[in-house]
């Protein structure tokens, strides 16, 4: 490994993670979109919420079962609140 480099475990599932300490960087926004959310994803996502802990959520759904995992995502990385919308709410171009 290189210099400023870690490997570490994160929450209860357990799975390794590899950063830059001195590369992490903040967002303001959050966009999850089209995403499964499985647990093996969540470990992931922990890190994100925990670099960024000011951040707003957004979470795209298509089913109740997607609620249900964004849900459960948002529980488990501590994650206050995450707004849903559908694809169809984005107005992408281009």
């Amino acid at each position: 490994m290189g210099t400023g480099e870690k490997v570490g475990r994160r929450g209860a599932h357990g799975s390794a993670f590899k950063s830059k300490q001195s590369k992490q960087t903040k967002s303001d926004e959050i966009y999850v979109l089209g995403h499964s959310l499985a647990e093996v994803d969540l470990p992931y996502f922990e890190r994100i919420a925990h670099d960024s802990l000011n951040a707003k959520w957004y979470a795209s759904y298509k089913t109740d079962k997607d609620k249900e995992n964004i849900e459960n995502m948002r529980k488990v990385c501590g994650i206050d609140r995450i707004k849903l919308i559908t694809l169809d709410d984005l107005s992408i171009s281009c």
